[in-house]
Formats: C-alpha cells, sequence, structure tokens
C-alpha cells in the first residue's frame, strides 16, 4: 500500500468537516437559545442527568 491520498479524498474529507463544524455551530446556537429561552422564564437549566427519586441502592 501507499501513504499517497487520491485528490478526490482532499475534496471530501474537507466537505465532510465543514458539515461537521456547521453542526457543531448549530447545536452551540440551539443549546445557547435554550438556556436563553430558560433564563427568561426564571427556570432551572437542565444538568444532563435525571433526579434521584431516594438514596442510591447499595452495592
Amino acid at each position: 500500500m501507499t501513504d499517497q491520498a487520491h485528490p478526490g479524498n482532499d475534496e471530501a474529507l474537507r466537505a465532510s468537516q465543514e458539515a461537521i463544524d456547521e453542526a457543531k455551530a448549530a447545536a452551540t446556537e440551539a443549546g445557547e437559545a435554550d438556556e436563553r429561552a430558560a433564563a427568561e422564564q426564571d427556570l432551572p437549566l437542565e444538568s444532563g442527568s435525571a433526579a434521584a427519586d431516594g438514596p442510591a441502592p447499595a452495592a
């Protein structure tokens, strides 16, 4: 095998990275919008974990 990449692979990689960057930017923007909406309504932000119903079970 060789270590040489095909010229088309560079363009595909570049397009893929651009799509990833755009998706990350959109996700960040959506998260910021959620934070603003919660702040406007005086709601606590979700921490990503569900509240516990009681003490943790013994191991």
